[in-house]
């Protein structure tokens, strides 16, 4: 039988199959490539920190720590993927934290914050926290972490 543009039913057949197979290899390799970037630790001058939480979607993002356990073993990465300077807070968050931020692998500003304080059971008037830098990955962590892992201005952190 011949199809249309003089394609057989044969040839449509194959074309169909090999569209089949690109297009399942596609969504197969993305799916591949974003699980594939799934970072279990931090490394910073020879010594490794377990990752607790990554944070990689807007959701993710909003969530942070907020009505979490944080130990002193709580670490939380965010993963943009674009640059930002935009600002964090505290909201329902329970324990003051260190909040790195990093352009690339370099710190670029640390800020130490105190749970947010605002005497609305909602905290909805949280103070906004702005780094005043631009960066595309944050490690939220408990107060004191920076200083315990000897992590300053400048400081490389490894990411894997």
């Amino acid at each position: 039988m011949i199809l249309g543009h003089g394609r057989t039913a044969s040839k449509t057949n194959k074309l169909a199959v090999t569209f089949a197979i690109v297009v399942i290899s596609a969504v197969l390799l993305k799916g591949y490539v974003s699980a594939a970037f799934s970072p279990t630790e931090l490394s910073v001058s020879g010594h490794s920190y377990r990752i607790t939480y990554v944070a990689q979607t807007t959701q993710e993002w909003q969530q942070g720590l907020m009505n979490r356990t944080i130990t002193n073993s709580t670490i939380e990465l965010f993963l943009f993927p674009h640059m930002s300077n935009a600002p964090f807070w505290m909201k329902d968050v329970t324990s003051p934290l260190d909040v790195i931020y990093l352009n690339g692998s370099r710190v670029v500003s640390i800020m130490h914050l105190p749970p947010c304080s605002s005497y609305d059971p909602s905290q909805e008037n949280c103070t906004m926290y702005f780094p005043g830098v631009m960066y595309d990955k944050v490690i939220e962590a408990h107060l004191g972490f920076a200083q315990a892992a000897n992590i300053s201005y400048g400081t490389n952190i490894s990411i894997n």
